[in-house]
């Protein structure tokens, strides 16, 4: 079984959490060990997507469906970049403890480049937030954001010393490309 891993690009806006609106559209996903030809059962357990159009959720609706979970920026101090992307980057970070500021947890923290345009804000702070309401072992739920006015956001994770999902999957997909498999 896998270790808990950071996830960002699984999406699941079936929750009543999620950040846009639902739609009709949806995908069905079965387990792994469903046969190809199955239908599917409610005796499987599955995850509905649902398709939604990014666009129609500005960054104002985007920040008041997360505003329960908003804490100051002032809590959180940025350490390395783990991993950058085209537009964002993900830190190791530290979050202060709201009671106790002489404790800390280590976190995750994900945002936005300078550079990055309104609709992509919205987009990393809509998708980083759809795994809202969705539990599981091998994901890391959303903790905190921080959308203060003026300021990119960030999205904090739990920290997880395993790292991020893609380059995991990219490293075993390396090792087994080094190491094929000796057919008998």
């Amino acid at each position: 079984s896998l270790s808990p891993l950071l996830c960002s690009s699984v999406s699941d806006s079936g929750s009543s959490q999620g950040l846009s609106q639902p739609s009709t559209q949806t995908t069905q996903y079965l387990r792994a060990d469903t046969p190809n030809n199955a239908t599917p059962v409610t005796s499987y357990p599955s995850l509905r997507i649902e398709k939604n159009d990014l666009r129609s959720v500005s960054l104002l609706e985007a920040k008041a469906k997360v505003k329960d979970i908003a804490i100051s920026r002032l809590r959180v101090t940025l350490r390395d970049v783990l991993h950058e992307g085209t537009f964002g980057r993900i830190f190791h970070g530290v979050l202060l403890d709201e009671k106790d500021p002489a404790k800390e947890k280590q976190c995750f923290v994900k945002t936005v480049k300078d550079h990055a345009s309104e609709v992509q804000v919205t987009m990393m702070l809509t998708e980083s937030c759809k795994l809202r309401g969705l539990h599981h072992r091998n994901l890391l739920p959303i903790s905190h954001v921080c959308t203060e006015e003026g300021e990119k956001p960030m999205v904090l994770l739990p920290y997880m010393n395993w790292g991020n999902l893609k380059l995991f999957l990219r490293q075993c997909k390396l090792a087994e490309a080094n190491n094929p498999q000796v057919s008998p």
